[in-house]
């Protein structure tokens, strides 16, 4: 408890340091300005910062900004925008007036998939174009275009990720990166690790849309910055901040076509989502809050009476306070509720232990973070953060009417972090030095008595990490830096190195090269907390007491192109990448035991290869039209085969093939305006064929007993949605749109039958076809 004490008292120290008085003096005034294209028209949303500093504003519809409290002097803008080329500039305040107008400021029409500030690549904010990191961003736009209500639903739409949905009953459902399943992704929140095992179970699907500013995505080890289990990238949710007095509501309501042999297969999925912002006149204080209510019916594929997609009552509710006292400090205070509630199985109106199956799990999680930090002067910052996550589950796994399939599950997880950042030039170019410190404390117990199981886990991770993003010129850098960890689990320190290379070849082209390592320690991981129905039982996942640490090594190569004119806009980005596992932890059935429940161990393989390409390209051909998609073609396997059956003849009962991984996948989507209030957008998930277990147990479509365990290659899908929105009124806006959801129905045909299903059995587009209204409204 002492290390704690000390921290927070640490901790307060920064923020009173943060309190006091800049003590400078000098004169504070608003600088005023317009942000705009070549032609003049104003660019909405475009961010302003002034360097070295907390201090910014986002234009209006109009281009307008207004930034408060500037000091006179020479001061340092940044101006970015998605789809224009960022603008850097020095102007020299002095007046004595209390506004300052800067006039109007054009920038560059650049490369369509331009983002803003990135701040995973480094932990510093850094303009995309600059880092040496590939970085993907999921923002508003897509979110918007693809009609996405949680995080999940739009990170299908960046290029290598793919998600899948792991259970019929429940709607486990993970992000796989480059390939590799969830677990080997990091979950981050405001760039911290506070996403326990417990909450990647169905943690994706419980991130509302309006609670995120931006998704930033790194593809390939990034265990330097973040520690383990960032062996496949990083999906880094940046929350809003508030940065302009307004109102937000929207509602929607889904249809899903089928059966209604239970009342609880009704297909309707509705949605009330509503967020605010607001400022004080000096802006010094901005507070945005956050509200969803999510309530969706089960349904059944098959009309066997099993649900094949769970229900869900979703609340979430949270917000974000910033306290700025001057232009150097920033204090800032983050906390969600999530009450989440989903059920699968059949005869809904009886508790779970009357039914002939049900998963059934409620979810409370309180999540709070506080961060602290301030520029100490031009070319230094020190941050300080602090993160605490309680999460409460009442589940049931059962079958048979089980009373005993009832399960308990407390977990809590605390982070705090201290770093240091630092801007040298006197030598060799421009260096930025980055050292932090990060201590994760998770606390799990998970108790399930029909499995004869109690989890009980503790876990402390110490990580110390050294980076140098070393500027040579504006066309060549290098990032290199180092990680060490140490994990209750494993005896020696861990060490994961990494370099990154930038060169620019030309203004509008640019190679970036990386390598870096990775690993996991042996732990539990999301899918050992969920307990899969299988044949009447159980999937119960365990560790091998001989589990080994699992190490990575990645490496890769990227080159993007960016094209423009003065009528078309267009780039392409072509990004090799390779990522070898050793020790590689895998799943070995063992059989089943005296109640029917199927076990699976995690042992180490030996190694594992995961390599392949991913193809971006974006059109942007008129002012209207804009096309962008993207492709991964890899191979995954292991060195040797690995068997994932006991169940049938010997040749067929073990693979070197990755499970639940297609060669090929990728995304698209088409937006254009066809008149000033209406817009007409079109997107679409491709998932190519993959090996998927199917365990014995359930009804075939053949009217037959599924009496052995199979691999089944599953077929191509596209799953293709179409959107049109009409913006009724501009001031206040008033927007309706309606969305025809997976068009062509491309989804899964043959699901099991009856209560002796395999529940894990279940692939491609997690909805069939449906159909949406939304109403969007806001001031």
């Amino acid at each position: 408890m002492k290390k704690y004490q000390i921290y927070i008292v640490f901790l307060c120290l920064l923020i009173m340091l943060g309190s006091t008085n800049n003590l400078v003096s000098s004169t504070e005034v608003s600088v005023r300005g317009q942000v705009t294209e070549k032609n003049g028209k104003g660019i909405p949303g475009a961010t302003i910062r002034i360097s070295n500093t907390v201090l910014g504003s986002v234009a209006n519809v109009d281009g307008n900004f207004n930034v408060k409290r500037v000091q006179s002097g020479n001061v340092k803008f940044l101006i970015s925008a998605v789809g224009y080329r960022s603008h850097e500039f020095e102007v020299n305040i002095q007046t004595s007036e209390k506004t300052f107008e800067i006039g109007k400021i054009m920038l560059e029409e650049s490369s369509i998939n331009t983002s803003d500030i990135i701040v995973t690549a480094t932990r510093s904010e850094k303009i995309y174009e600059d880092v040496p990191v590939k970085v993907s961003v999921l923002d508003d736009r897509i979110f918007s275009s693809v009609s996405a209500i949680t995080l999940n639903e739009g990170l299908a739409f960046r290029p290598g990720l793919r998600i899948e949905n792991n259970c019929q009953n429940c709607g486990f459902n993970q992000v796989r990166i480059n390939g590799l399943d969830g677990r080997y992704s990091q979950i981050l929140i405001d760039s911290k690790p506070i996403f326990s095992a417990l909450n990647g179970v169905y943690g994706l699907e419980q991130i509302p849309q309006n609670m995120i500013s931006r998704v930033e995505i790194i593809r390939g080890g990034a265990s330097t910055l973040y520690g383990g289990n960032a062996i496949a990238g990083v999906v880094n949710i940046i929350t809003k901040d508030p940065d302009a007095d307004g109102v937000n509501v929207e509602m929607s309501q889904a249809v899903l076509p089928g059966n209604r042999s239970d009342e609880a297969f009704g297909g309707s999925d509705r949605t009330f989502k509503i967020s605010g912002q607001l400022l004080n006149n000096n802006e010094k204080v901005g507070v945005h809050i956050h509200a969803m209510n999510r309530s969706r019916d089960a349904w059944d594929a098959n009309d066997d009476g099993f649900s094949e997609i769970p229900s869900i009552d979703l609340t979430v509710f949270g917000g974000k306070i910033n306290y700025k006292p001057d232009m150097f400090t920033r204090i800032a205070l983050e906390y969600h509720n999530i009450n989440d509630s989903r059920r699968g199985g059949n005869k809904f109106h009886l508790q779970p232990h009357l039914t002939d199956v049900t998963e059934m799990v409620d979810h409370n999680i309180n999540a709070v973070g506080l961060t602290a930090e301030r520029y100490i002067n031009s070319s230094d910052k020190i941050s300080s953060y602090f993160s605490y996550q309680n999460t409460h589950r009442d589940s049931y796994y059962g079958s048979g009417g089980d009373e005993n399939a009832y399960g308990i599950t407390d977990n809590y997880s605390l982070i705090f972090g201290l770093q240091y950042t630092k801007a040298i030039s006197q030598f060799a170019g421009e260096h930025v030095f980055t050292t932090g410190f990060e201590y994760k404390h998770d606390d799990l117990k998970d108790v399930s008595p029909a499995y004869n199981r109690a989890i009980i886990q503790k876990s402390d991770d110490f990580g110390l990490y050294l980076q140098n993003d070393w500027i040579l010129s504006d066309m060549f850098s290098i990032l290199s830096g180092v990680r060490f960890d140490k994990s209750n689990f494993i005896e020696d320190i861990i060490l994961s190195p990494r370099l990154n290379v930038l060169m620019k070849l030309s203004s509008n082209i640019s190679l970036r090269t990386n390598f870096s390592t990775g690993f996991r320690a042996p732990q539990v991981f999301d899918e050992d907390l969920h307990l899969t129905q299988v044949n009447g039982g159980g999937m119960v996942i365990s560790n091998s007491p001989d589990l080994k640490s699992e190490r990575s090594i990645s490496y890769g190569a990227s080159f993007d192109h960016n094209i423009s004119s003065d009528k078309v806009r267009s780039s392409y980005s072509l990004e090799f990448f390779s990522t070898n596992l050793n020790n590689a932890f895998v799943l070995e059935n063992t059989g089943t035991n005296e109640n029917g429940d199927l076990l699976l161990v995690r042992v180490n393989a030996e190694n594992a290869t995961v390599r392949g390409m991913t193809a971006e390209f974006m059109l942007e051909p008129w002012d209207f039209l804009n096309i962008s998609t993207g492709f991964t073609y890899q191979t995954s396997k292991y060195s040797e085969a690995i068997e994932w059956s006991e169940g049938v003849e010997e040749g067929e009962s073990s693979t070197d093939r990755m499970l639940r991984t297609p060669d090929l996948y990728g995304f698209f989507t088409i937006s254009t305006e066809i008149t000033s209030n209406m817009n007409f957008s079109a997107s679409g998930v491709v998932t190519g064929p993959m090996l998927v277990p199917h365990y014995a147990g359930g009804i075939g479509i053949n009217g037959l007993e599924n009496e052995d365990d199979k691999l089944v290659e599953t077929s191509t899908f596209v799953d293709i949605h179409l959107k049109v929105s009409y913006q009724i009124l501009a001031q206040p806006n008033l927007e309706l749109g309606f969305t025809v959801g997976n068009i062509l129905n491309s989804f899964q045909n043959d699901f099991d039958r009856g209560m002796n299903s395999d529940a894990g059995y279940i692939y491609g587009p997690t909805r069939p076809r449906y159909f949406a209204l939304n109403l969007k409204a806001g001031i």
